[in-house]
């Protein structure tokens, strides 16, 4: 009745059925010097598509079953730079929210990025961070645009 068009229809998702997944997060960091810090996680799942679930529909995580990413970063105290870079790697998966159905290829993409300290009183520092520096092309989601590089410049104070 308080519908503007009676005949309009509504669609939505709703809830059904159970399912259950198992999964591991690690993730490490680690300071061998002052200067130098190295990192790294790892996620997984152990099933991220069901089938069928009540007889009623597929349902999808829409994340991939394994994802990792290691980088470190370099200080240089006295010139006050910092240089950092990170490789991320995400498996393929399957998707299916809404009318995004489909399949996602894994990809693998190198972040880098440099910070600069400004020689102010006002403790700013100006940065450049590249993403997926080495242009590989993919795509994240059905539905999305593939992505490439990625590059911006910030200027930052801290305080």
């Amino acid at each position: 009745e308080q519908a503007y068009n009676p005949t309009a229809v509504l669609l939505t998702y709703r809830n059904f059925g159970e399912v259950t997944i198992n999964g591991l997060d690690l993730n490490l960091a680690y300071y061998p010097t002052d200067a130098l810090m190295l990192t790294g996680n790892y996620s997984y799942v152990d099933d991220n598509f069901f089938k069928n679930v009540d007889g009623i529909a597929d349902i999808a995580l829409n994340a991939a079953s394994n994802k990792f990413k290691v980088g470190g970063a370099y200080t240089f105290k006295e010139q006050g730079v910092r240089l950092g870079g990170q490789l991320r790697y995400s498996g393929s998966f399957r998707q299916d929210s809404g009318v995004y159905i489909g399949e996602i290829d894994s990809y693998a993409v190198l972040d880098v990025n440099v910070a600069y300290r400004l020689p102010l009183d006002y403790n700013m520092r100006l940065t450049l961070d590249v993403s997926n520096a080495l242009d590989n092309q993919h795509r994240e989601f059905i539905g999305a645009p593939e992505l490439g590089r990625l590059s911006f410049l910030q200027l930052g104070m801290s305080f």
